[in-house]
Formats: C-alpha cells, sequence, structure tokens
C-alpha cells in the first residue's frame, strides 16, 4: 500500500461490518472486505475498489456452530 501513498501508521477495529463501511465513507481509512458486503455500495459509487495486486487475494474462511440434539418427539 506504500506505493499507493496510503498510510497504515494509524489503525481502527471494528466489528461492525456497517460501522466499517461508514468509517471508509467518511475517508477515516481504507478496509479489506468481503466483495458480497460492498457489493451494493461498489455498484452505486459511494465505495471505490483499489486493486492493489495483479494477483486476486483468497481467504480460507470457516464456518462452525454448536451441533444441537435432535429431540425425540413423544
Amino acid at each position: 500500500m506504500r506505493p499507493r501513498n496510503i498510510n497504515l501508521d494509524n489503525t481502527i477495529e471494528r466489528w461492525s461490518i456497517e460501522s466499517i463501511k461508514r468509517c471508509v465513507t467518511s475517508n477515516l481509512g481504507v478496509s479489506f472486505l468481503p466483495y458480497f458486503t460492498v457489493d451494493k455500495e461498489l455498484r452505486s459509487g459511494e465505495l471505490k475498489e483499489l486493486p492493489f495486486s495483479e494477483d486476486p487475494l483468497t481467504i480460507t474462511a470457516l464456518c462452525a456452530c454448536i451441533q444441537v440434539k435432535s429431540l425425540a418427539l413423544r
């Protein structure tokens, strides 16, 4: 990001994707977000994609949940 003069010395951590998008649209910085979470904003022009690599990035994600025992009906 340095070749594009993007300074990453200060960081803000947010858990909410909506909060992150509000920070970015308020010009508080940049963020890495899943495409499906910003598709609408990219199409409307509210957000802009900053390509920084010729190779697409991939992230391995895992979704885990608590196994629930099924209850037998009597």
